[in-house]
């Protein structure tokens, strides 16, 4: 852990005399302005033309594909458990522990999706969605960037999770999930363009990350910046997603941490028409329909 701070603290210092580690890495526009910053060493900045919140400098191009193989471990959403700690896990169906997913199944279904569908788990890590919601009565199928990650998920929790896009037929499932994923890849129009792939006509593209709205900066100012840095270069906003969601139809409300979302605004919401609710509380979530 020490030695990757140490060299993220390089590459921050090398970013700082490299132009093209201050672009937006959704639009390329090289104008922003500054939301905040992180002593002298990295700022968060919101792009002027697509609204986009995102952590200047960037990331080299190289290192993505590389820290997520095997160096990025964060709880047990990275770190495969153990024979024993899956075996308790699986024996419990994840109910004792912070992986358990039944609030996003109640999520889910609240925006009609029915056992038997077809989701897809996106940033699937070791396959604990995964597998939950292949136990609910989803057809379920993962995709995660990390290899090593991907492998443990098909060999000990036996779920398909691929990794490679490629893998992915055109428009063979009706949702694409992903839960605090988005905030750490290179641009979040790799993970929509993505979706459109993938997602059959009128499929949602549902997403959940830590909510960098300029409305839960001014009600949780002394927390706000906990949720974007070092492994959190993106910070997802709703007035973002308004910009770039412009022509579909999509719901934006928000959540604190542990709590479920408002399930009576996503069953009521039409998915024809733009539902923008409260996006003041730390866990945002967007849900477009494509």
């Amino acid at each position: 852990m020490l030695s990757q701070q140490i060299s993220y603290l390089i590459s921050c210092i090398a970013g700082h005399f490299q132009s093209s580690r201050k672009l937006c890495p959704e639009c390329g526009s090289n104008q922003y302005g500054v939301v905040s910053r992180k002593r002298w060493l990295t700022s968060l900045v919101q792009c002027d033309r697509c609204c986009l919140r995102y952590r200047i400098p960037q990331d080299p191009p190289e290192h993505h594909f590389d820290f997520y193989q095997n160096a990025y471990t964060s709880s047990l959403a990275t770190q495969c458990p153990t024979a024993d700690q899956l075996s308790e896990m699986l024996a419990s169906g994840f109910k004792k522990t912070e992986k358990n997913f039944d609030r996003r199944i109640e999520l889910l279904t609240a925006l009609g999706l029915k056992q038997g569908q077809d989701i897809l788990d996106y940033g699937a890590s070791w396959g604990y969605a995964t597998w939950q919601f292949q136990q609910f009565g989803f057809c379920a199928v993962g995709y995660e960037i990390s290899k090593p990650r991907a492998k443990y998920a098909r060999d000990f929790l036996h779920v398909n999770v691929c990794d490679g896009e490629d893998q992915v037929s055109d428009h063979s499932v009706d949702c694409v999930f992903s839960s605090h994923v988005l905030e750490h890849v290179p641009a979040p129009r790799l993970a929509l363009d993505f979706g459109k792939r993938v997602l059959r006509p009128g499929g949602l593209f549902v997403a959940l990350t830590p909510n960098g709205s300029e409305a839960c900066r001014k009600s949780h100012p002394n927390e706000y910046d906990h949720s974007w840095g070092r492994l959190h270069p993106l910070y997802l906003n709703a007035e973002f997603y308004a910009h770039c969601l412009q022509d579909r139809p999509f719901l934006l409300i928000s959540s604190e941490y542990g709590e479920q979302f408002d399930l009576k605004a996503l069953a009521a919401w039409d998915q024809s028409s733009k539902y923008l609710g409260d996006v003041s509380k730390r866990e945002l979530l967007v849900v477009a329909k494509f």
